[in-house]
């Protein structure tokens, strides 16, 4: 017993004094961070001193995009091809990944849409690919329409559904 307070009571109630007084240290600065009041390590928000627009013409200066230079040849350009051979495995190949690729310019193209005007360069340079892709994969059909007599009824048969597909009313959809 310690004075008319029975020990077990001194006891939590010292360590009730405690925990307060170990509480009050954290409690005051979440006050002041909800008043307002300045913290010590805050960072300094301001608005920046350049505009965005800015900001990004010096960037091109450090990092400049690509210069106008003449664009590469296609790698149906590159090959040499004979006529005389007819129509080999690698060009089915080649036309396969002429769609691809294609279809790949067309899905980043949509995914551009909404981009800055200061990008839409980047934009037109994808929708010309992508036509120049189309461009080619026509020349590669309608050659393979005039070899009829290379095809099995099967084979004949897909030719005529992808030439279909190319000429129809939507041509840019394969």
């Amino acid at each position: 017993m310690i004075g008319t307070v029975p020990l077990t009571s001194f006891i939590y109630m010292i360590m009730s004094i405690l925990i307060i007084c170990g509480m009050t240290f954290n409690f005051v600065k979440w006050t002041q961070a909800a008043t307002g009041a300045p913290l010590k390590y805050a960072p300094v928000l301001r608005p920046g001193l350049l505009p965005e627009r800015d900001f990004e013409k010096i960037l091109e200066e450090y990092y400049p995009r690509d210069p106008d230079t003449p664009p590469t040849p296609a790698y149906a350009e590159t090959i040499e091809h004979d006529t005389k051979k007819g129509i080999s495995s690698q060009d089915l190949r080649e036309c396969r990944e002429l769609i691809r690729a294609k279809f790949a310019l067309d899905v980043d193209v949509y995914n551009l849409q909404d981009v800055d005007e200061m990008h839409w360069s980047t934009v037109e340079d994808k929708v010309q690919r992508s036509k120049g892709a189309m461009i080619d994969i026509r020349k590669k059909i309608n050659a393979w329409k005039t070899a009829k007599d290379q095809w099995t009824a099967v084979e004949w048969a897909m030719v005529e559904e992808l030439h279909y597909r190319i000429s129809g009313p939507h041509p840019e959809a394969i």
